[in-house]
C-alpha cells in the first residue's frame, strides 16, 4: 500500500511578482522531521522520458517503512498525458526535498518541507522539453536547474537572483551514467560494485584501505545509488525484472547488516538508477 502525502499550500510563482493559492488539507504525522532517515526516489530518470504518455512518480521512504507518493503521474492528468516527476533532491540541510515535473500544464520545480506542515513551494519553468532536475545552493536557499547549456539560479520566492559562490554550476548536473562507484559525502570513502563477488568494495580515493562488503549471492545488486548522511550504510539497486527494482540499505561494518528499503519498484526503462539524479538520500543538519 501506498500513502499520499497531504501537503498544506501551494505557492504558484510565474515570474517575480508572485501570485499566492493556497489549497489546506488534514496535517499528517507521516512526515517527522527526522534528518537523515527519508529516502526519496523517482521512477524514471530524468533524461530517459520513455513510453509516451506514461508519466512517473516521487515517493519518498524510511527503513522499515511504507513508501509515501510525494507527486503521483495522475497529477494534473489530462487527455493529453499523465504527469511526469522527475529528479527528487534534498536541500543541504535536509529539511526540502525539491523535484520537477512535466505535465500538459508545462514545466515546475515543486519543493516540499519534510516536516508535519508540509508547505510546498511550486516555481514554473518556462522553456525546454524534459522537466528541470534541481540542484541546490550550499546554503539551501536557492534552487539551479539547465537550461541548454545555462544555468538558471532561482530563489524560493521564485525571483532570479545575480549568481553568487555555492550556487550549482554545470558539472554539478551531469550525471553518472554508469553507475558503477560513488564517492561519499565527506569525500573519504568510495563504494564501487564487486566483480568478483556478491556485494561492494569501499575504499579511500587512494585506493588504501580497501574493504570487501560481501552480502552474498542471494543479493546480486548492480549499482550504488546513494551513501547514508553518516556514511555507515549503501543504498544498492537489484534488478528484479526488465523493469522492477529493488533497493536494499547494506552496512558497510560488519555484520554487513541488509535491509529491504523497497521490494518491488516498477520503473519506465532498465536499469535506470543511479546516475541520473534518480535517488536522494536526506543529510543530516550540519
Amino acid at each position: 500500500m501506498q500513502r499520499r502525502l497531504p501537503l498544506i499550500a501551494v505557492l504558484t510563482f510565474a515570474s517575480a511578482a508572485a501570485t499566492v493559492t493556497a489549497a489546506r488539507a488534514t496535517p499528517s504525522g507521516n512526515l517527522q522531521p527526522r534528518n537523515g532517515e527519508w529516502i526519496a526516489y523517482s521512477t524514471v530518470p530524468g533524461d530517459n522520458l520513455s513510453r509516451p504518455g506514461a508519466g512517473s512518480d516521487v515517493f519518498v521512504v524510511q527503513e522499515h517503512r511504507t513508501p509515501i507518493v510525494i507527486a503521483s503521474r495522475e497529477d494534473g492528468r489530462t487527455a493529453k498525458g499523465r504527469s511526469w516527476n522527475v529528479c527528487p533532491a534534498f536541500s543541504p540541510d535536509g529539511t526540502m526535498l525539491a523535484f520537477g515535473t512535466r505535465s500538459p500544464a508545462g514545466l515546475s520545480i515543486s519543493v516540499v518541507r519534510m516536516t508535519r506542515a508540509g508547505r510546498s513551494a511550486h516555481l514554473e519553468v518556462r522553456e525546454g522539453r524534459l522537466p528541470p532536475c534541481p540542484q541546490w545552493s550550499a546554503d539551501s536557499s536557492r534552487l539551479a536547474y539547465v537550461r541548454g547549456r545555462k544555468v538558471i539560479v532561482r530563489r524560493l520566492d521564485g525571483s532570479s537572483p545575480h549568481r553568487r559562490v555555492g550556487d550549482p554550476v554545470i558539472q554539478d548536473f551531469r550525471g553518472r551514467h554508469d553507475a558503477q562507484s560513488l564517492t561519499s559525502p565527506t569525500g573519504d570513502l568510495v563504494a564501487r560494485r564487486a566483480d568478483s563477488f556478491c556485494g561492494v568494495v569501499v575504499e579511500r580515493p587512494d585506493g588504501s584501505h580497501r574493504r570487501n562488503v560481501d552480502v552474498g549471492c542471494t543479493y546480486p545488486f548492480y549499482a550504488v545509488a546513494a551513501w547514508s548522511p553518516d556514511e555507515r550504510k549503501l543504498l544498492l539497486m537489484r534488478d528484479v525484472s526488465s523493469l522492477d527494482f529493488s533497493m536494499y540499505a547494506v552496512s558497510i561494518y560488519p555484520p554487513f547488516e541488509v535491509v529491504p528499503v523497497v521490494e518491488r519498484v516498477h520503473v519506465n526503462s532498465a536499469h535506470s538508477w543511479p546516475g541520473r539524479f534518480d535517488v536522494s538520500w536526506q543529510p543530516r543538519p550540519s
